[in-house]
């Protein structure tokens, strides 16, 4: 009779768990069409790397790549670099690092302060070309040859090259 039981109980349980597995969520990558998965062989793992070819940062009719590479980490943060199609090589920003890589719309600069976003391509300076907004998450990590002040920033492509300056509303 004691066996009846166990194997009773083994059964249900053996169901129980399964009827479990169907009910747990499955999370979704953010931003998930820009999303994808890069071996970095430092790390020596796969790590998540938005890839961004949306906007035309130094006005030659050619869409420009902007990538934001995770640290791997359990809360990743993500650093930035950007490859010109006018130069054809990547420009590194290391220590230029946020945690929401996922570009923010914005129709004016209002909207900028309401929301507080850490990514945003915009013509904030109405030269017809585009900036990159970031908020970055360390101002310390910042190299101090950049200048900067803010870890809001805007990177502006002006005399043929992305030059690095605080953002002003």
């Amino acid at each position: 009779m004691k066996k009846i039981i166990l194997i009773l109980l083994s059964g249900l349980s053996y169901l129980n768990i399964f009827s479990q597995i169907d009910s747990i969520p499955i999370v979704k990558i953010p931003n998930e069409q820009y999303a994808i998965y890069k071996y970095d062989s430092t790390l020596q793992l796969d790590i998540l790397t938005y890839q961004y070819n949306l906007w035309d940062i130094d006005n030659d009719k050619h869409k420009d790549e902007i990538e934001f590479i995770s640290n791997g980490g359990a809360h990743s943060y993500y650093h930035l670099r950007i490859r010109l199609s006018s130069k054809k090589k990547w420009i590194e920003f290391p220590t230029f690092e946020i945690d929401l890589p996922y570009p923010h719309k914005i129709k004016n600069l209002t909207e900028l302060g309401e929301m507080y976003p850490q990514f945003v391509v915009y013509d904030f300076d109405d030269d017809d070309l585009k900036e990159i907004y970031l908020n970055l998450y360390n101002l310390s990590s910042i190299p101090t040859g950049y200048g900067l002040t803010s870890k809001q920033i805007l990177i502006d492509y002006e005399d043929d090259k992305l030059n690095v300056i605080d953002f002003k509303k």
